[in-house]
């Protein structure tokens, strides 16, 4: 998933920025946990247009459902360049958004993140988003505890 933060560094969208989306929609929806955490795990690289320098860059993490509502980001790490060709792991944490999933049956297609670089800097931002099991695929990584009394636990 390429995000660019506009600039002059020739990116899709000039002076402005792109976004792109993490989709939870397999996620079971089941009565037998409780969520206690949840953390959205990214891996990225990215590069900065030479004449500017490195520039770091704002990555916006939204949830899915309060786009059009102009709600603030869930998280907005600063992103220090990165070229080296190692992927960088970002955490945000997304407890709140994911317990909400649960408590009020949000519809499997709304349950995701919306990445967004800011308007303006000059840095373009590489997001793994492979489905592989490699460690530096896309995470959403659930801390729980179990709602049943005995080894029998109601299904999705």
């Amino acid at each position: 998933m390429d995000l660019y933060g506009g600039g002059s560094s020739g990116g899709p969208h000039a002076y402005g920025h792109s976004f792109g989306y993490l989709l939870f929609a397999n996620l079971a929806q089941t009565g037998g946990i409780t969520i206690t955490k949840a953390v959205l795990r990214i891996a990225y690289t990215s590069t900065s247009f030479e004449q500017d320098g490195n520039v770091a860059t704002t990555l916006n993490i939204f949830d899915v459902r309060t786009l059009s509502q102009n709600a603030p980001p869930l998280c907005a790490p600063i992103l220090p360049v990165n070229n080296a060709g190692a992927a960088t792991q970002v955490q945000c944490d997304v407890t709140a958004v994911v317990k909400g999933w649960y408590a009020n049956g949000v519809a499997t297609d709304m349950r995701g993140f919306q990445l967004s670089t800011d308007g303006y800097g000059d840095e373009d931002v590489y997001v793994t988003a492979s489905e592989a099991s490699n460690s530096s695929s896309p995470r959403l990584v659930l801390d729980y505890q179990s709602n049943c009394a005995s080894s029998s636990c109601p299904g999705p």
